[in-house]
């Protein structure tokens, strides 16, 4: 089990209105836009790090390492309000990001975790993304589903042995999978 260390205090009156003011603008039309950033200097020192290590690095990894250690550096911006008004803030900065993966001949954005990004190496980081990116798909029976459910009834054709039995007979049996 992950456990998060962290503190827990009182929130301040200007944050408990940015909060209030967050929740009553959820419900207004969201604007999204586009930034345009200058990254020539991001590109020129993920180069020099190929040159010496003979790897090519993530740019992802580059982005979450810097957002990572941009958040370690505010922690009040990694940090929630409970419903007793309580300021939560949390020692690591996980941070969630869509890898690349190619799924049946289809390319997918698969979401991921990368945990503790703020007590990590770049290349740490780079070789998480570079896993779950080259990771074998899951088999169905590895991700929990490790029973097998059959309708008893006499009119098996009606419910095709599913697990919620569509003609409603209830006489579902679940036996593991062989």
């Amino acid at each position: 089990m992950y456990k998060r260390d962290g503190q827990i205090e009182p929130v301040s009156a200007r944050r408990e209105l940015t909060a209030e003011y967050m929740r009553i603008a959820s419900r207004r039309s969201n604007v999204h836009g586009l930034v345009e950033l200058d990254v020539t200097e991001a590109r020129r020192r993920i180069q020099a790090i190929e040159e010496e290590t003979g790897e090519q690095l993530s740019f992802t990894a580059f982005l979450v390492y810097c957002f990572a250690q941009a958040i370690e550096d505010h922690p009040h911006v990694n940090a929630y309000v409970d419903w007793r008004g309580r300021l939560h803030t949390f020692d690591d900065v996980d941070v969630n990001v869509l890898v690349e993966k190619t799924v049946d001949g289809d390319k997918r954005g698969i979401p991921h975790v990368v945990r503790a990004a703020n007590r990590r190496s770049l290349q740490s980081i780079h070789e998480e993304i570079r896993t779950t990116q080259n990771a074998q798909p899951r088999s169905r029976q590895s991700r929990g589903n490790r029973w097998r459910y059959d309708c008893r009834a006499s009119s098996r054709a009606k419910c095709g042995g599913s697990r919620n039995c569509s003609h409603g007979c209830g006489r579902i049996s679940r036996a593991p999978l062989r």
